[in-house]
């Protein structure tokens, strides 16, 4: 993170002094993404060093609160300073921001609920090591592998909506674009919502049950959304349908990632959590370019009905698939187990 708050105040010393220019921006995006993964990676997986067990959905909750708030707010407040600061401020502010965060995150006790392991863990193993040995971990583990690899096929298919969403909306609804950005919008409103009843509610008892049909209903939101292009409706029922659709697709990619989210943290073994984490991640970064640019290519050649109606049935047969009864069950015998230990 220091290195990337650096960067931000190289560049915006050099903005100031010879002006701007697109490799600026290149080399600025460059580092913040790879800043900005490492320290996701790494507070997902502290996050159970952090608080404890029974805190866990809470936490992740009011931090998913937050980056809904900050996808709702930060375009507004970046529109409005747009008009009004040189760009080159910009650079500067995000390196204060970047630097109060930094302080703030050098306070935070990370070893203050970690559990002692007798598994001993070389910290001299090379990366590729690291990837290897949390890759042989996923495998091992029945559940897990059904998780990491249903994660991924989604990444991919639910890129059409990230795709073809404004596309058809602009280009096939003839929606203003001041209209799509409101629309858009409805789905952190939906995210935002379910994070605050999840930070209220107990943990879901059986998070793969709800996944699985989460997943579902996401599948059938994915087809809702081209109804539009099926059956008339007015100009403001469009708009009207197409915020509720998104507020839906919010809400139902919350109740899919949140309860997964808490299960795993609980799941995975400590000395493979970062590991595990990081492979997750590796995966939605690979999957979402394929899917962005197989989808744009196909949004040219394929009817934008059919791709979203098809999207929407490969993701709700692969979460039969993938998520079967017997793995659904598996966990629900897992809980009681804990549940008779704990009454013992």
């Amino acid at each position: 993170m220091s290195i990337v708050v650096a960067t931000l105040l190289l560049v915006a010393t050099y903005s100031f002094t010879f002006g701007m220019s697109v490799v600026l921006l290149y080399v600025t995006t460059l580092f913040y993404q790879i800043g900005s993964s490492i320290t996701s990676v790494s507070f997902t997986a502290s996050v159970t060093n952090l608080i404890d067990e029974d805190r866990i959905q809470k936490a992740m909750s009011f931090n998913q609160f937050v980056l809904s708030s900050t996808a709702i707010l930060g375009p507004i407040l970046g529109g409005i300073l747009f008009g009004f600061v040189p760009f080159q401020w910009f650079f500067v502010g995000m390196a204060i921001m970047l630097a109060v965060d930094l302080c703030i995150s050098s306070t935070m006790h990370f070893t203050l609920y970690e559990k002692q392991s007798d598994v001993q863990v070389n910290k001299k193993d090379s990366v590729w090591k690291g990837v290897r040995e949390g890759w042989t971990y996923v495998q091992n583990n029945y559940l897990l592998k059904k998780v990491f690899f249903m994660s991924s096929w989604i990444n991919l298919f639910f890129t059409c909506i990230g795709v073809g969403g404004s596309f058809v909306m602009l280009q096939k609804m003839f929606i203003a674009p001041t209209s799509i950005g409101i629309i858009e919008g409805f789905e952190a409103v939906g995210m935002l919502s379910m994070a605050l009843l999840f930070s209220m509610i107990k943990p879901v008892r059986n998070p793969l049950r709800n996944a699985k049909w989460s997943i579902i209903a996401m599948g059938c939101v994915l087809i809702a959304f081209i109804v539009p292009l099926l059956i008339p409706f007015s100009s403001l029922g469009t708009i009207i349908y197409l915020c509720t659709v998104m507020g839906l697709f919010g809400i139902f990619a919350m109740t899919t990632n949140m309860p997964l989210g808490v299960w795993m943290q609980k799941e995975i073994d400590e000395h493979q959590r970062g590991r595990v984490f990081g492979l997750l991640e590796m995966m939605a970064m690979i999957m979402m370019p394929v899917g962005t640019i197989t989808y744009g290519i196909l949004f040219d050649y394929v009817s934008a009905s059919a791709l979203f109606i098809v999207s929407g049935i490969i993701i709700v047969c692969l979460s039969f698939y993938l998520l079967p009864q017997k793995v659904v069950h598996q966990v629900d015998e897992e809980k009681d187990e804990e549940l008779n230990a704990t009454k013992i």
